[in-house]
């Protein structure tokens, strides 16, 4: 049997060494490769080029019915991607979550197997006992008769891989056999593309933020470049972190933090806002508001940070510690620019309206209160009433800076549950 389809050298497998293709069939064959190498290359959604190969594929004579292929991710929530077809059916696209430690689906999976031989795993699915793996009842169900799982091995040492099956009595025969190892290689630069492609976008979502990671990806990517955007700023900070954390050690103050960010980043995105930087203990996040819709912007942010109060009161007890977290609301433009020397760049937010924001969070500890707004925040603030707290100075500010709050009871005033 084959060695594994490798990117970058691929192994001539044993059965091409067999009489050569009919020339139609050959040609046929090329022509599959071309638009695995051009149009499918180009493929921005899994769905459409799992389905593109399989039409190409069966245009070849090649009897495929089911196909899958699995591609690796970098991902903070996810191990990889899974694009599914089956003759007759719209193609989807799955994500396989992860997990830490050892995957029971993914090591009871011919993709395992696969992946630890470097060689292509071949089926008969009526000589094959139901527990040799996990998909081998569900194959047999579906009426399939030979299967086929292709590792892929990418330049960056990421497993993807291609399976193919088909109903037909005779399996795939000697010929198909051949078409396969001829599309493989074109399958595997094509997958690696679409992989490669997810993984910039995600990580640099994940560790930038949505409208930062627009930026960079249309070029936003020299020094001193600047973009603006009005938006409601939230700025969110734990109360008393570092006294908390003295003496935990590094694994416990990182579960600290992740609980104090599962409080924040939900209660952020899930209103339409958008997280710009973790600065430690501190989370500065944004909605960005369209023009004349100044009041909505601000009127989320105000949601979101009476459901990060919300969230943070139901942390705590004798397993972990519990926190409290001032809020900052503020209305102003964030300006994205990138500052760093040389090949190490931050993109990061800057400008006076992001310092103030940060400034009204440190007052939250001071005036015991838990959620305080400028007053360009408070005078877009239409459905809640607010109330003027005084003025007080900032650090980095000229001026004194009015502060508000909005008037929900008794002080200190603490938003309903």
């Amino acid at each position: 049997m084959s060695r594994a389809v490798n990117v970058v050298d691929l192994p001539t497998p044993e059965f091409t060494k067999t009489k050569p293709l009919p020339q139609e069939r050959w040609l046929k064959t090329k022509a599959a490769i071309g638009w695995l190498l051009g149009d499918g290359r180009r493929a921005t959604n899994g769905a459409d080029f799992i389905e593109g190969l399989c039409a190409h594929a069966r245009a070849t004579g090649l009897p495929v019915e089911r196909a899958a292929i699995a591609i690796r991710l970098l991902h903070s929530e996810y191990a990889g991607l899974g694009f599914h077809w089956q003759l007759g059916q719209q193609a989807t696209v799955n994500p396989y979550a992860y997990t830490p430690g050892p995957s029971p689906a993914y090591d009871n999976s011919p993709y395992k197997a696969a992946h630890d031989t470097g060689e292509w795993v071949m089926l008969w699915l009526a000589d094959t006992p139901d527990d040799a793996y996990g998909i081998v009842p569900e194959l047999k169900a579906g009426g399939y008769t030979h299967y086929i799982c292709i590792p892929f091995s990418s330049r960056f040492g990421l497993s993807n891989g291609l399976t193919l099956a088909t109903r037909d009595p005779g399996g795939f025969s000697d010929d198909d056999l051949m078409v396969i190892a001829m599309l493989a290689p074109a399958v595997a630069a094509a997958a690696e593309i679409l992989s490669l492609d997810r993984m910039l976008d995600d990580l640099l979502r994940i560790y930038l933020g949505d409208e930062p990671h627009r930026r960079v990806l249309e070029g936003n990517v020299h020094r001193g470049e600047v973009t603006r955007v009005r938006a409601a700023i939230l700025f969110a900070d734990m109360r008393h972190f570092t006294t908390l954390s003295l003496d935990m050690s590094a694994e416990a103050v990182t579960g600290l933090l992740n609980r104090y960010y599962d409080c924040v980043v939900p209660a952020v995105e899930e209103r339409g806002g958008e997280i710009l930087k973790f600065i430690g203990d501190g989370v500065l996040a944004m909605f960005p508001a369209e023009e004349g819709a100044s009041d909505d912007a601000c009127q989320a942010a105000y949601a979101a940070a009476k459901d990060v109060q919300k969230r943070a009161a139901r942390i705590g007890g004798e397993a972990e510690p519990g926190f409290s977290v001032g809020v900052a609301l503020h209305f102003g433009r964030v300006a994205y620019g990138n500052v760093g020397s040389g090949h190490r760049l931050d993109f990061t937010m800057i400008g006076r309206d992001v310092n103030a924001a940060s400034r009204i969070a440190s007052l939250c500890g001071e005036l015991q209160r838990k959620i305080l707004m400028s007053k360009d925040f408070a005078g877009r603030l239409k459905d809640d009433p607010t109330r003027y707290l005084g003025a007080y100075p900032l650090r980095g500010i000229p001026g004194l800076q009015e502060i508000h709050e909005v008037a929900c009871g008794p002080d200190p005033c603490v938003p309903p549950a």
